[in-house]
């Protein structure tokens, strides 16, 4: 959706990838009017750097194949919450999420996503104000699933590697 385009971010690749593999890398673009983070940022901070060493350290680390466009560049895409591509993400990526806003159909849309098993990764709060803010707005999506903190012993953290503590990086 050409409203939340920011004219100062590289040009979104808002279609998936041509050539597909077991994995795309989806970056959810969002009205970015809903919370003025510390970041300053919004949805499209350090793209598409972001995916494109996620998906070079993802080729070099493990087995995973990944989807890619017919000019050799590694697959990723931008999608908004009322696009039907995305269903097509089993791995969606927001970016300084408390900066977003939702409508209602958005809202509907993530919900009907992630009860189909679709996964999202919010990452990038400065403070307990955003992290709140971000609460705030997925329980909008999903009011009767609390977040709740994993472990570190939960399976989750020893897929790849077996990590001892969950790191705070500032």
């Amino acid at each position: 959706d050409e409203a939340f385009l920011d004219l100062d971010a590289p040009v979104a690749r808002v279609t998936m990838p041509d050539v597909p593999g077991s994995f795309t890398f989806c970056r959810l673009m969002y009205d970015g009017s809903g919370f003025d983070d510390p970041s300053g940022s919004g949805w499209s901070i350090e793209y598409p750097r972001a995916e494109e060493n996620l998906l070079t350290r993802l080729t070099q680390l493990t087995l995973t194949t990944m989807s890619g466009w017919s000019d050799g560049t590694e697959g990723y895409t931008v999608v908004v919450a009322t696009d039907p591509e995305l269903f097509r993400c089993p791995f969606l990526m927001m970016a300084s999420p408390a900066t977003a806003s939702f409508d209602e159909e958005e809202v509907e849309k993530l919900r009907e996503y992630l009860l189909k098993g679709g996964f999202l990764w919010g990452d990038d709060f400065w403070g307990d104000a955003s992290w709140n803010r971000w609460v705030a707005l997925i329980q909008r999506v999903i009011p009767e699933y609390p977040i709740v903190d994993i472990p570190p012993s939960h399976p989750f953290f020893s897929t790849y590697y077996t990590l001892e503590e969950v790191p705070q990086i500032p």
